[in-house]
Formats: C-alpha cells, sequence, structure tokens
C-alpha cells in the first residue's frame, strides 16, 4: 500500500471546463478545496486495459445520465521506479458534487452493475484527499494529454499551516509568469489513508503540457539556481519524498 500511494499523485488538479463566454468555468476559486478520488489499481483475471477503457464509457454514460459534473483522468507510470500499480484513474469534482455522485451511485443498480464490473478486471486501492489549486493557466482545459509530477511532503518541526501556505504564495507570486508548469495544486488526503500510510501529510501536484515543458523545469532548477529555491523550502519548510512523474489522459471532462 505504501509503494502505491508513494508513486501515486495523484494529483491536484480542479475539475474544468471552457464556458460559452470562453472564460475558464473553474470548479473552485484559488484559495478553496476541490475534491480528488484517487484509484491505484491493478489488472487481474488476465485484463487490459482495453477492458478497463470498456467499461469506463459505460461508467461515463450513467455520469451523463445523472447529470454528474465529475472530471476523470486515466493515469500511467512513467518516471515512477517503485510504482506498484499498473493504472491509475482521477475523478475530479466539488466535494457536493462528490457525495451527490456517492449517495447515486451506492443506491442504485446501474451503479453497483458498474461497480460489479470493475471488480472483475481490477483490484484498487482508492482514497479521496482535498485539493487547493495555486497556480493555474487555462490551458491546462485545452489537452487530454499531459504530464504530471507529485510530491508528497511533511511540515518540517515547527512550521505552521499558515505560514507554509504564505510560503507557497510567495514562490507563486515569482514563478507564475515564467514557470512552464500550467497547473499546481497542493492535496490533503482526508479518507482512506491513516496516519503512517502514507509518505507524507500532503503532496504537490505539478501539471505540464508535455515532456518538453517539464525538461525547461528541470534545467532551470539544473543550471540556472533554481535549485536555491528548492533548497530553501526543502530545508526550513517541508521533507519531501521526491517527484515521480506520471502520463496523464483526460477521459472525461465535467
Amino acid at each position: 500500500m505504501k509503494n502505491l500511494i508513494t508513486s501515486a499523485i495523484t494529483l491536484a488538479f480542479t475539475v474544468t471546463s471552457i464556458a460559452d463566454d470562453h472564460k475558464p468555468d473553474w470548479a473552485v476559486e484559488i484559495g478553496n478545496a476541490v475534491a480528488q478520488t484517487v484509484w491505484l489499481c491493478d489488472l487481474i483475471n488476465g485484463s487490459t486495459m482495453e477492458d478497463v477503457t470498456r467499461i469506463d464509457k459505460r461508467l461515463h454514460k450513467y455520469l451523463d445520465t445523472h447529470q454528474l459534473r465529475v472530471k476523470r483522468d486515466i493515469i500511467l507510470p512513467s518516471l515512477d521506479t517503485y510504482s506498484g500499480y499498473d493504472y491509475g484513474a482521477l475523478e475530479w469534482a466539488t466535494w457536493d458534487e462528490w457525495g451527490r455522485a456517492q449517495d447515486i451511485f451506492s443506491t442504485t443498480e446501474e451503479g453497483q452493475a458498474i461497480a460489479a464490473a470493475y471488480g472483475e478486471i481490477e483490484k484498487c486501492n482508492r482514497w479521496e484527499a482535498s485539493v487547493y489549486p495555486i497556480m493555474r493557466d487555462a490551458s491546462v482545459m485545452q489537452d487530454a494529454n499531459t504530464v504530471a509530477t507529485v510530491n508528497w511532503c511533511k511540515r518540517r518541526p515547527g512550521v505552521s499551516t499558515d505560514q507554509l501556505i504564505s510560503k507557497h504564495s510567495e514562490i507563486v507570486s515569482r514563478i507564475k509568469d515564467t514557470h512552464p508548469a500550467v497547473w499546481w495544486g497542493v492535496a490533503y488526503p482526508e479518507l482512506g489513508v491513516q496516519q503512517g500510510q502514507a509518505p507524507g501529510d500532503f503532496y504537490h501536484y505539478m501539471i505540464y503540457p508535455d515532456y518538453k515543458a517539464l525538461a525547461k523545469a528541470k534545467n532551470s532548477q539544473a543550471n540556472k539556481e533554481g535549485w536555491r529555491s528548492l533548497e530553501d523550502y526543502y530545508t526550513s519548510y517541508a521533507d519531501c519524498a521526491g517527484q515521480v512523474a506520471v502520463d496523464v489522459e483526460t477521459v472525461r471532462w465535467r
């Protein structure tokens, strides 16, 4: 379980779409949290990702029928040596919509049938997190195929939540106009993970449009003294496990 959690992102992402007036339709404002469901799954009984896609289509039709605003991503481990899972799924919604979806799914015959169908092809670990977006660009909702990194962290002794939030805000104000990431959120597990099971108290989730953008960030860190800011953060504010990367495909927009 710990290896699965260590290699997961997940991810922290707001549920987004483009509104009719072409303005970003963010699920929450900066400072508020979106609900994130993380599934990390092993395929069983000879199943493949084609089986996952087949049942996903059934699930998406069900979500459409009940007008549930839930964004779904499929993630595959990329730069993650100790991944320990075959694939992952991320589901994003407001907390109110998450609660409505859970009630509908658990009390309808079709919802339970879909759950049973997934149970025949995979065995998964699951948790729920609150994800706070702190930096974002509308371009993130225009590309169904992206790259994401996750980094689990623990607050340093003596560092308060307010101090950590203030530090994150200071970093964002300094890098938001030049950093190649198109989305950055900070996630806190809420349900399904108990103390000692996860490699940290919270995790950073950053989305890049492609590996070229990720490489640009790493080049700045390695060759343009970006490591100095990281050293200050790691030394004074948080003890972090290190970044892993996953390939992300958005299979349903909200």
